[in-house]
């Protein structure tokens, strides 16, 4: 019997590739553009040698990806244009982007987004939160990350609890959470 392995493993990578191209789709869509308006498709990493990940680049785009370019490679390349636009200067704007959404649980599971996806770093973001019990001396702030509504469906990067907020009436104290972001990292 004769196994024809480049189909078994296309079939395998197709919830993959699936998966990455709706990410593209993403990508695009925050992006503000249609796939007409991109000049180019690169490709990265070696998976991207599979002519199933080819095929399908190929057809989500309706173009052909540059594949002059070595995908084990391309990284590197990119990082050292960056590096040299860094010490001599560019006309191009390239801005650094928190890729997925910041947020801390509330009530009932639910993830109130403090830094939304794409937004420019460095960034200082702050909200107003109140307590939600008469008499209510502490609070729970559990940080999340991610772009669905439930906390349950999120990744958890943090969780602590706040002491020492005066006795009151359910939502009378006001207590003002803080994210600040730059290049190297969260603080909260």
């Amino acid at each position: 019997m004769l196994i024809d392995y480049e189909k078994v493993l296309s079939d395998l990578c197709q919830p993959l590739i699936k998966q990455t191209l709706s990410i593209c789709d993403q990508a695009i869509k925050d992006a503000s553009v249609t796939k007409d308006q991109i000049d180019g498709i690169i490709l990265v990493g070696g998976s991207t040698k599979l002519n199933a990940v080819r095929t399908s680049v190929k057809e989500f785009f309706e173009q052909e990806p540059l594949t002059k370019l070595d995908p084990d490679c391309v990284v590197a390349y990119g990082a050292a244009l960056q590096a040299h636009q860094l010490t001599f200067g560019t006309d191009t704007l390239l801005l650094d982007v928190i890729p997925i959404s910041l947020g801390i649980e509330t009530m009932g599971g639910i993830v109130e987004v403090i830094i939304p996806r794409n937004s420019p770093i460095p960034i200082r973001m702050a909200q107003d939160f109140t307590t939600y019990e008469n008499g209510q001396t502490a609070i729970s702030i559990h940080v999340v990350q991610g772009e669905r509504e439930f906390v349950k469906d999120c990744r958890s990067l943090a969780q602590f609890t706040l002491i020492g907020i005066p006795p009151m009436l359910a939502g009378a104290a006001r207590i003002r959470l803080t994210f600040s972001i730059d290049a190297d990292s969260l603080n909260i």
